[in-house]
């Protein structure tokens, strides 16, 4: 994550962040990776990255933070049939 930031392009912040949440969930600490999720999330939607921002905002609801139904309508509007095989793929480790 940390050679993502180096590259100093918005996009990369979150990336690195989400690859933080994941290592935090691996760990259990389900708060701080909702915490680097939800900024993930953010940094996604201002980079146009908006299926990995709708998957971040899932996991968060997935680990028990808010209901996040315009994140799955937009998942379902990119018509992915399988959801959780997909977000494996965009976010390993949730």
């Amino acid at each position: 994550s940390k050679q993502l930031e180096g590259e100093r392009a918005p996009w990369t912040s979150a990336l690195a962040n989400l690859i933080r949440a994941s290592l935090a969930n691996q760990q259990g600490q389900k708060q701080p990776a909702m915490d680097l999720l939800a900024l993930a999330a953010e940094q996604c939607t201002a980079s146009d990255m908006h299926l990995y921002a709708a998957f971040a905002r899932w996991c968060i609801e997935r680990l028990g933070g808010p209901s996040a139904p315009d994140a799955m309508k937009f998942i379902e509007s990119q018509r992915i049939a399988d959801p959780e095989r997909f977000c494996r793929i965009y976010l390993p480790g949730f």
